[in-house]
């Protein structure tokens, strides 16, 4: 037998010390686990910022003056581009259209607005071009705007024939029917649209009677009759008027008494029973006196 060794119980080795992490990687590693606001997106944004400012920041200043400068007149080159184009195609300064119609049929998906015109008509030769609105889209569209009054109530500004109207709503008053490039024009039909804050009831139609027409476009040259104005026309989207179907008088021109039934219903733009006073306090839309009420009377040839 052999003597029993007793052995010594050994103490288990102690773990070797963790390094210990410094402060900044621990940020660090808590901003890329997304612990942090922002996480790895906010620093591939900062990254991206230094990249470039550092690229930018090896740039020569001349270099980087040719660079600007070629962007300049890049960008001026397309802006000149983009205006001649404008200018060029049918409608503008360039290549005005004989009329909105011309110009609806050509290019059908045109938008409502202002072009620019030249009407080549039979009787007289073609005038400088000049700028109207079209309306594209009412009853197909084509129309040309030639006389425009949007007007506030007790207001009684005298219209301006010395220019086109440009716009069918606000404050934009004219009528052009005098002018070179007016009578240059030839239209089928015409379409009357007024209403007021009087009443509810709207004005719109259009007529395609030679006579009416004749007085649209020269505001003379025509014997006026009732029956023109009741039989002729064709009410549009709105109109819920009395008129013209209840007309039983007329006169000259679109802007004074056109089409009326005595002492009830009435189209008039700025009417003075004086005409040497001047007054015109009168602006009627199927109504009688309608002077204080706000008022938007509109002509179109087509």
């Amino acid at each position: 037998q052999f003597p029993e060794v007793k052995q010594e119980p050994t103490s288990p080795s102690p773990e070797p010390p963790r390094p210990s992490t410094p402060r900044s990687k621990k940020v660090q590693r808590k901003a890329l686990s997304g612990a942090s606001w922002g996480g790895k997106a906010t620093i591939k944004v900062v990254a991206g910022v230094l990249r470039t400012l550092t690229l930018l920041s090896r740039l020569k200043v001349v270099q980087y003056a040719v660079f600007a400068g070629l962007l300049c007149l890049a960008t001026m080159g397309l802006y000149m581009f983009h205006e001649h184009s404008r200018n060029v195609r049918l409608g503008g300064l360039l290549n005005p259209a004989d009329s909105c119609r011309q110009l609806q049929e050509s290019l059908p998906h045109s938008q409502s607005g202002v072009y620019w015109l030249n009407p080549r008509g039979a009787v007289h030769a073609p005038a400088n071009p000049f700028e109207a609105y079209c309306d594209m889209e009412t009853d197909g569209g084509g129309w040309t705007l030639v006389l425009a009054y949007a007007r506030k109530g007790g207001d009684n500004r005298p219209l301006d024939n010395s220019k086109w109207p440009l716009s069918p709503a606000g404050y934009s008053h004219g009528y052009y029917f005098d002018s070179h490039e007016y009578r240059n024009m030839y239209a089928h039909e015409a379409r009357f649209y007024c209403h007021t804050a009087a009443h509810p009831r709207k004005i719109h139609f259009k007529i395609r009677e030679p006579g009416i027409l004749r007085s649209v476009m020269s505001a003379k040259g025509y014997v006026c009759k009732p029956s023109m104005w009741r039989e002729a026309f064709t009410p549009l989207e709105g109109h819920t008027a009395k008129l013209p179907a209840a007309t039983d008088s007329c006169w000259n021109g679109m802007v004074k008494h056109a089409f009326f039934k005595g002492h009830a219903y009435h189209w008039n733009i700025r009417y003075s029973p004086d005409e040497s006073k001047d007054e015109g306090f009168r602006w009627e839309c199927d109504d009688l006196s309608g002077s204080d009420s706000a008022t938007t009377h509109q002509v179109w040839v087509r």
